[in-house]
């Protein structure tokens, strides 16, 4: 995180386990002074896993970041702030109907994925990268309406995907059908050190789109239907 070099993977990154994430992530954000302003969430190997993005990764659109060795994955992806906690709690699960209005805003996101070691997912042992924010380098916030106004069509949202102005994606849909699955997944299985999903902060979704790896200088652009 603070030089910018990425190392080969080493012993003790080969060594983790997914339990071994939580801990990396406090430390981490300890030793660098962050907060978490947003959360990443999936079902990997169908289990549902959250890993967070601290405040120093999280910039406006229009941002402009330096190239790193090997490029970087590019994904768009839908995002949701949320207006209340969702917390853990242990009485009863989180419905997808509550998860839905916790959410205020949706957003249009573009993540460049980087692990601070060289290589990803099968190179790279998911527990490493899980312990490594999931890959997190940078998460550009785009436009936004009120989730209400989406609420019923996030299946079906039109993604368009361009790097330097030619189109590497444009289609309906999102991979995983349902976009608040892993969210739903996430809010009940949250054993992370940080106190959860709270107000304010964001979540993003998935990528819609197949990551496009960029090894040099470019312009990259985002759309949602009916988003921005």
């Amino acid at each position: 995180y603070r030089t910018g070099r990425r190392p080969a993977l080493g012993d003790v990154a080969r060594g983790m386990d997914r339990a071994d994430g939580p801990a990396v992530h406090a430390t981490v954000a300890a030793a660098l002074g962050c907060r978490v302003e947003a959360w990443k969430v999936a079902i990997p190997e169908g289990v549902a896993t959250c890993a967070p993005m601290f405040d120093r990764a999280v910039k406006p659109s229009g941002t402009t970041v330096a190239q790193i060795e090997n490029g970087f994955l590019v994904e768009i992806e839908l995002a949701v702030r949320l207006i209340s906690d969702l917390g853990p709690r242990t009485d009863r699960p989180w419905t997808r109907d509550e998860v839905a209005a916790a959410c205020g805003e949706a957003l249009v996101g573009i993540e460049l994925v980087a692990g601070r070691q060289l290589g990803t997912p099968p190179d790279v042992p998911f527990p490493a990268w899980f312990a490594d924010n999931m890959g997190n380098h940078t998460y550009a916030v785009g436009a936004s309406v009120p989730f209400a106004t989406v609420a019923g069509r996030l299946d079906s949202l039109r993604c368009t995907v361009t790097v330097d102005g030619a189109v590497s994606h444009d289609a309906p849909g999102h991979p995983l059908g349902d976009p608040l699955k892993p969210l739903v997944a996430c809010a009940n299985a949250q054993v992370d050190r940080f106190g959860g999903f709270r107000a304010g902060q964001l979540v993003t979704l998935g990528s819609i789109n197949k990551p496009v790896l960029v090894t040099g200088p470019a312009t990259l652009t985002g759309a949602l239907d009916g988003i921005g």
